[in-house]
């Protein structure tokens, strides 16, 4: 857990510098002055969207500690005879079995393995009903029953309300983005796995190994660095303003105090509805 504090506290740190106001126009004035500056002009949005997968990572996985911990502590006091509480229910729990909302997901080989093990499934449900099943009704509505056309019309049925839900919440908490670059990252990571499972059917093998993670993270930050920009310039979450409230925050509140970084994105985030 204190690994992903850190990791959240210093992602979240070097991505709003990254991209404040300031930072911007001293990487613009001195890019052709000094080579760092340089680099990260050219690279600062691919820095972006792996500071900020980052953030969302640790952020949903925090969540998932301090449910526990609450869980654990539940169970503890239910078990001490000084207390009369009925939480049988808690005693039930392996709790050394529980995993976070995300399962490493820095160790995925393809992108099927991304989406299905390694992200978190908490919206899995939706995608399958809303998705997934209503492609497979129509596609036998068509008489349509081969097995990779049904294959993919439930991974890309999915990613659809994925990138539905994804940008209407864009939509909602800043303007409509008419390019609909928040849809067309979810649908291009359908149409990923999609590809995947034609190479597994066509070669016999799985998309794995040392290429295949190359080929998994290079994909991911391509389609997601124009999804990136726009949740930037439409400020869906206002980096100055941010960035000041963390500077405001001390490293004790920001480390002892559960949740303080998730309580500034969403003050943050709340503020920019208004």
């Amino acid at each position: 857990m204190h690994i992903r504090l850190q990791l959240n506290i210093l992602a979240l740190k070097l991505f709003l510098s990254l991209n404040s106001s300031n930072s911007l126009s001293i990487q613009s004035e001195f890019k052709s002055k000094a080579l760092i500056f340089y680099l990260l002009n050219q690279f600062h949005l691919d820095l972006s969207c792996i500071l900020l997968a980052i953030i969302i990572w640790t952020s949903i996985d925090l969540s998932s500690c301090c449910i526990r911990l609450i869980a654990i502590t539940l169970n503890l006091l239910g078990n001490l005879s000084f207390y009369n509480l009925n939480l049988n229910l808690l005693n039930q729990i392996p709790f050394n079995q529980i995993n976070f909302f995300l399962n490493h997901p820095y160790r995925a080989t393809s992108l099927a393995e991304f989406w299905s093990k390694r992200w978190h499934n908490l919206l899995r449900q939706i995608f399958i009903d809303l998705g997934s099943n209503p492609a497979i009704w129509l596609l036998k509505s068509l008489n349509i029953h081969s097995k990779r056309f049904i294959t993919w019309a439930q991974i890309l049925g999915a990613f659809f309300i994925s990138a539905l839900i994804h940008e209407f919440a864009l939509w909602y908490a800043t303007k409509p983005d008419f390019t609909f670059k928040t849809s067309i990252f979810f649908i291009s990571q359908g149409l990923a796995v999609c590809l995947e499972s034609t190479f597994k059917h066509t070669t016999g093998k799985k998309v794995g190994g040392l290429i295949g993670r190359i080929w998994t993270f290079t994909y991911l930050i391509y389609f997601a660095k124009p999804c990136v920009q726009v949740w930037i310039d439409q400020r869906a979450i206002d980096i100055d303003d941010l960035n000041y409230k963390f500077n405001q925050t001390t490293w004790k509140q920001l480390i002892f105090i559960p949740m303080s970084v998730q309580k500034l994105l969403l003050s943050d985030t709340q503020s920019s509805y208004h």
